[in-house]
């Protein structure tokens, strides 16, 4: 029953898309990942900054706004993924004419838009997350300690959301790239 809730295998699909040309897992980029949003809720504390009524109602804005939007992505990504796939197939065909750095351009691609793919999905489930949690540190403002769990767990989500929304604007741009070079 609850399968078609179970949004626990966006994260893992995420997680793997950390790794480097050679395709090995990059560690130091993962680290960055997970350490660096953590200065955002910690410099909070340390100025008495926690999320107010004011704050959360530009929060929970912009976060409906950005899920919103980013629910068009995966459509136009499956298009270009279906395009590049079929591409791809034609090439692996053994009477095909195209030679193997092509192939190896169509597989670099198909894979560029998978991984674009689960980064975005992970942005609308972090867009979902990140209302949650604004919403209740809201909500628990006259309970001080809850107040700053849930504005660190806010803003911390804030800071993921930051880091992944700029690895889905470098995937869109190396896509659109790779997709000129096809077309040359």
């Amino acid at each position: 029953m609850f399968n078609k809730f179970n949004v626990w295998d966006i994260f893992p699909q995420h997680l793997k898309t950390f790794h480097d040309r050679s395709g090995e897992r990059d560690y130091a980029s993962l680290l960055f990942y997970i350490l660096v949003p953590t200065a955002l809720p910690l410099l909070s504390f340390f100025y008495n900054y926690y999320i107010t009524v004011e704050f959360a109602g530009i929060a929970i804005s912009g976060f409906a706004i950005f899920g919103g939007l980013l629910f068009a992505i995966p459509v136009s990504l499956y298009e270009m993924f279906d395009k590049a796939h079929n591409q791809l197939c034609e090439a692996k065909n053994a009477n095909s004419k195209v030679y193997p750095y092509q192939r190896d351009f169509l597989e670099n691609l198909v894979l560029l838009i998978k991984e674009t793919y689960y980064n975005v999905t992970f942005c609308i489930l972090l867009c979902f997350v990140a209302i949650i949690f604004t919403f209740f540190a809201v909500w628990s403002k006259d309970c001080p300690l809850t107040l700053m769990i849930f504005s660190f767990l806010g803003y911390y989500v804030y800071g993921i959301f930051m880091l992944t929304i700029l690895m889905v604007v470098k995937r869109v741009y190396r896509i659109f790239e790779k997709r000129f070079e096809l077309k040359n």
